[in-house]
């Protein structure tokens, strides 16, 4: 038994139910290696990979991963900025930004 293991905590390759699985503290790295023997996307966070184990763990079923579409047409790269300027979800961090900071 490792240092950071619970004595009670079942091995997540036992658990078969998300309520189980709902109940214990998970590390990150727990949690990308069952998603990786899985086949389950083990990016973003940590939140995000619980849930779709949860989600697998409910179903049966390998949760599809939806990447949100940009929707604002604002070009951070081309664009005049200020301190007024208003962060859009095409935000990018390149040398115009750069240069405002």
């Amino acid at each position: 038994m490792g240092k950071k293991e619970h004595p009670l905590r079942p091995n997540l390759e036992e658990i078969t139910a998300a309520s189980e699985f709902r109940r214990w503290y998970w590390l990150k790295e727990e949690l990308v290696r069952y998603c990786r023997r899985v086949g389950i996307s083990y990016r973003g966070g940590k939140a995000e990979i619980a849930d779709r184990i949860a989600h697998y763990l409910s179903t049966g079923n390998v949760p599809s991963i939806i990447h949100p579409k940009k929707t604002s047409t604002f070009d951070w790269a081309r664009e005049v900025l200020t301190l007024d300027t208003i962060i859009t979800d095409s935000y990018t961090n390149g040398p115009n930004v750069r240069r405002l900071m």
